[in-house]
């Protein structure tokens, strides 16, 4: 229950009731709106919701130093911002699975199959080299340590091509077999 009263018999006491609200209400700018009309008495009462509703139109808060207008307009501003940010992230969102159904994306499991084969494929492909060409890069240098450098060469070019060829686009082919 309130502890005033629903009607004032004085502007002096509506005033009051104004500042104990947590109102901005001197008393001379209080009279000044009364005598402009702002707010009236009926039968020269000031009944609390008339009071309350002048002061929700015309008068600022203490604490905020806001009308209560201003003070709505704000936090509609703010629902509106928020909105507005939820709807480009689900906009967001929306393109994005578009472009997943449309085959924009590769699914991650496909993506490393295919670098997990392309590493099975250049390992198999870097032993074979080896295995292939130590005859030919033994004879290049004549079992001689001094051509080392010249070994080494070689072998760097060999692995290159092989590389260059992993790195295209081709369709590998990858045979797995368990091993018994």
């Amino acid at each position: 229950m309130s502890v005033w009263p629903e009607e004032f018999a004085t502007k002096k006491e509506a005033h009051q009731y104004l500042v104990a609200q947590g109102w901005q209400a001197s008393q001379s700018n209080f009279y000044k709106h009364c005598s402009e009309g702002r707010l009236t008495p009926k039968n020269g009462i000031y009944r609390r919701e008339a009071v309350d509703r002048y002061a929700e139109s015309f008068l600022r808060r203490k604490d905020t130093g806001k009308r209560v207008a201003d003070e709505l307009e704000a936090m509609q501003k703010r629902k509106l911002d928020l909105e507005l940010e939820y709807q480009a992230k689900r906009n967001e969102k929306l393109d994005h699975e578009l472009s997943v159904a449309t085959g924009k994306y590769i699914p991650r499991e496909d993506v490393e199959r295919e670098l997990a084969g392309r590493a099975v494929v250049i390992k198999t492909g870097l032993h074979h080299l080896a295995q292939t060409m130590a005859g030919e890069w033994i004879e290049l240098v004549g079992g001689d340590q001094g051509k080392a450098g010249e070994l080494i060469a070689a072998i760097q070019d060999d692995f290159a091509q092989l590389l260059n060829r992993f790195a295209s686009l081709d369709n590998f082919e990858v045979v797995v077999v368990d091993a018994p």
